[in-house]
């Protein structure tokens, strides 16, 4: 067996063309059984694959001493095959608590980006890793039983930007037997056989089941599943492209915004990945959808009305703008943004706020009054300079155009329909201690312009 698994696994990488030769592949080990044994597998072919290989291991500060001694093993692991060996250290927990997700899912993203920054700082052509087929087979069954789309049941791809998965024909069997013949000594985690972990019942107790009580063999059944989507998925790629120039098209600042006919459009699958790549452009990770937040959404997006909102992610905020629907980061509403000032004269580039903004001096008789929202006019002489551009916050208040007593900004803002994310995100002019203008919205009546006005503050806002 020990050499059938040898020569399946060079027939497996020359079949799928999953090494160049001549260029340098990096190898994950975390120092268990199937990395220390992908590791020997490639060492042993590299001569024939003509391909130089970097051991590489990632600390994700989770177990302490084993993980310091885990990191210590494929250290001398890699000396005592005469490779060159790098690692990294990753606050997974951190990582975590800061973006909301497990720790698995954090380990698994912060791994990820450190192979591709690995692989463009080192020249790689990809980072290998010890998947194999039962791992896929445990994974499409997590997914079914967590819920996912068709996309999901493509499982652990063979290949993808920066990784290769050399191992995935091969049985969890005969990795065990190959290290067995071998002598290979390798690391266990513990953490393996805690049931707490899903990914350990579906191994320890549901495929056991399925062999022994409905007698058949779901490892080789669900891999053969997760090709023929990944087949399909592969045949959707034009269209996935296609999603990503729509939503470059749809880009204003630091939000997206998409007409609800062009979200309408696509079939249901298409719209979960216009969503996910959505998603991934704000968040800048990867992120997966679920079909049951998907339906919720869609539901939502059917009945909404001018101004509702919808927390898509906890980081992530959409509402609905007359026949639009506008995705926003969290950060985005954030009050807490640090006031930015604006002389009497200049165009300032504001990215934080999502906006430029002209202002200019203007003679009275050079002023052409319009409808236009995007514009502002403010008498001068009643200014202090320089201007200060913020978020309106809780307590602020300023006199509308056309009345005499002050009004709250959040009740101004609230009786215009504005509300949700995009009211909190309203930028106010101050000058001194007083609101001048809520842009976009009105002016100040203190400050508007009078018969008397001789030089006028024009103010031009445009969002970028």
């Amino acid at each position: 067996m020990t050499r059938s698994l040898e020569h399946a696994f060079l027939r497996f990488v020359n079949e799928n063309r999953l090494i160049e030769p001549n260029r340098p592949l990096g190898v994950a080990v975390s120092g268990g059984m199937d990395s220390v044994v992908l590791l020997h597998l490639l060492n042993q072919w590299r001569a024939r694959l003509k391909v130089h290989l970097y051991v590489l291991h990632v600390h994700h500060g989770l177990r302490g001493q084993e993980a310091d001694e885990d990191l210590l093993f494929v250290e001398n692991l890699a000396e005592q095959l005469c490779l060159p060996f790098s690692s990294a250290r990753m606050d997974v927990r951190g990582y975590a608590r800061s973006h909301r997700l497990s720790l698995e899912e954090a380990g698994h993203l912060l791994r990820e980006q450190q192979f591709l920054r690995w692989r463009d700082e080192l020249g790689l052509q990809a980072v290998a890793t010890g998947h194999h087929a039962d791992d896929q087979a445990e994974t499409l069954l997590m997914r079914l039983i967590q819920g996912t789309g068709i996309e999901g049941l493509a499982g652990i791809r063979l290949k993808k930007p920066g990784l290769v998965r050399p191992l995935l024909f091969a049985r969890r069997s005969e990795i065990q037997h190959f290290a067995l013949r071998r002598g290979l000594a390798y690391r266990e985690d513990p953490s393996n056989r805690n049931m707490r972990f899903l990914r350990n019942r579906i191994r320890h107790r549901l495929m056991p089941l399925l062999r022994e009580e409905f007698g058949f063999d779901p490892e080789s059944n669900l891999l053969h599943l997760s090709l023929v989507v990944q087949d399909w998925v592969a045949f959707m790629e034009p269209e996935l492209e296609n999603l990503k120039k729509q939503i470059n098209k749809a880009r204003v600042g630091n939000q997206i915004e998409l007409d609800i006919s062009v979200y309408q459009a696509y079939f249901s699958w298409l719209r979960v990945r216009l969503l996910e790549q959505i998603l991934q452009e704000i968040l800048n990770r990867p992120y997966r959808l679920s079909y049951r937040r998907f339906h919720q959404f869609d539901r939502w997006v059917q009945r909404a009305q001018t101004g509702a909102h919808y927390a898509l992610h906890p980081a992530v905020w959409v509402w609905r703008r007359d026949d639009r629907l506008v995705f926003l980061p969290e950060a985005a509403t954030d009050a807490s943004l640090d006031p930015v000032s604006l002389e009497p004269e200049g165009e300032f580039e504001l990215p934080e706020f999502g906006l430029r903004i002209t202002v200019e001096l203007l003679p009275r008789e050079a002023v052409e009054f319009t409808r236009d929202r995007t514009v502002e006019f403010l008498d001068a002489a009643q200014l202090e300079f320089p201007l200060l551009l913020r978020r309106w916050q809780p307590g602020d208040r300023f006199v509308p155009l056309g009345m005499s007593g002050s009004r709250l900004v959040s009740d101004f803002l609230t009786d215009r329909a504005v509300r949700g994310p995009e009211k909190r995100q309203v930028p106010v002019l101050v000058s001194g201690h007083r609101i001048v203008a809520v842009l976009g919205q009105g002016i100040d009546d203190r400050f508007k312009v009078k018969e008397n006005t001789k030089r006028v503050l024009k103010i031009q806002v445009e969002r970028i």
